[in-house]
């Protein structure tokens, strides 16, 4: 079941641009964490920091106008489940090594009460009608699981205070309210397969405290308290899959996929190129691409969003053997996930790359 605020049950809720230096801080060594190891963010589609709360935490306020949940129920054993649609794009062998999910039970504190993750993944439909392609509803994927410095809270605005002047925890100034602290949950895939390119629908459920409700997962909000458009996710209750909505729009839940190898994008063996990851990624008005050319030629870079679309073509022309670099402006790019790829006559190479 969802957790309504009017019943005064639970809740919780990334792409973006952070206004405040301990948000900032937060974004950045949780991106810093997911690159290193040898492993390559595919998809950071997140977003649920919006304010600073107590002491100087982060916190996670509910959208508004029109968001009326705290979060979605994931419990296992009650039967429920969540899911959440993404793309493999174009040109792309994706081959998954970590998925990181977010969860709470309420007053639970900044320990995670989390003790097991179940996750499952469908190509050409959601979960019911989708082709399973890996995983199963038995097997504990957890690897981990750690506060993540973010409270989930109701908006800090005089209405949301008087609506609940009845329950005297939620009269508190909502910003300060600490009762939802948000747990990251890291799921290693062990032998998971290669993705080719198409949709896909990730579906997962999790256990937690039994004494308590949940655990329950926050959606996606962007600063300024916005509900991110271009959203499709569903949730299991009572064994049937319906499609998550709240305040008459679709909502969506925060995803990071990481992979162990380099996503073997249109690699060929022996090829006499190297493309290396952008500097700083991710990026924010501009970001340096270098590469390696063991032999002279022509070559350039191309970089195409999630879905596949030309967004700009860099022509190199003729290079001398050796290393080189350009620099990317990327002012006027929409946050999210993209491809960067190198041509030559010897070699194609891509990587990701991440717009705040």
């Amino acid at each position: 079941m969802s957790s309504s605020i009017i019943n005064s049950v639970f809740l919780v809720s990334v792409n973006h641009k952070f206004m405040q230096r301990p948000i900032c801080f937060l974004f950045f060594s949780l991106l810093t964490f997911l690159a290193g190891a040898q492993e390559l963010v595919y998809l950071a589609d997140t977003g649920f920091i919006t304010d600073i709360g107590a002491n100087g935490a982060s916190v996670s306020a509910i959208y508004e106008p029109g968001g009326n949940y705290y979060g979605y129920d994931m419990c296992h054993s009650c039967g429920n489940a969540l899911a959440q649609q993404f793309t493999v794009s174009a040109g792309v062998k994706l081959s998954i090594d970590t998925i990181i999910l977010y969860g709470y039970q309420i007053k639970q504190g900044t320990t995670s009460p989390v003790t097991a993750c179940y996750l499952q993944i469908f190509r050409d439909g959601p979960p019911g009608t989708g082709k399973l392609v890996w995983g199963d509803t038995t097997t504990n994927l957890l690897h981990s699981s750690g506060f993540t410095g973010t409270y989930r809270v109701w908006p800090n605005d005089t209405k949301g205070v008087k609506a609940h002047a009845s329950n005297p925890d939620k009269f508190k100034l909502p910003l300060l309210y600490t009762n939802r602290p948000v747990m990251d949950l890291k799921l290693q895939l062990p032998n998971a397969p290669i993705l080719p390119p198409g949709s896909y629908w990730l579906a997962w459920s999790a256990e937690g405290d039994k004494q308590h409700s949940g655990p329950w997962c926050p959606v996606k909000v962007k600063p300024g308290r916005i509900n991110p458009t271009g959203q499709n996710s569903l949730k299991k209750e009572n064994g049937k899959w319906t499609a998550i909505v709240d305040g008459g729009a679709p909502v969506g839940f925060n995803i990071i996929i990481k992979s162990a190898s380099q996503l073997s994008i249109n690699a060929t063996p022996g090829q006499a190129i190297e493309l290396y990851q952008n500097i700083p990624n991710p990026c924010n008005n501009s970001t340096k691409i270098h590469f390696s050319l063991k032999s002279s030629c022509k070559s350039a870079i191309t970089i195409r969003n999630n879905s596949g679309q030309l967004i700009t073509t860099i022509d190199n022309g003729l290079l001398s053997e050796g290393e080189h670099s350009v620099i990317v402006k990327t002012q006027n790019f929409l946050p999210g996930n993209y491809l960067y790829t190198l041509t030559t006559p010897n070699g194609v190479l891509t990587k990701t790359m991440v717009v705040e």
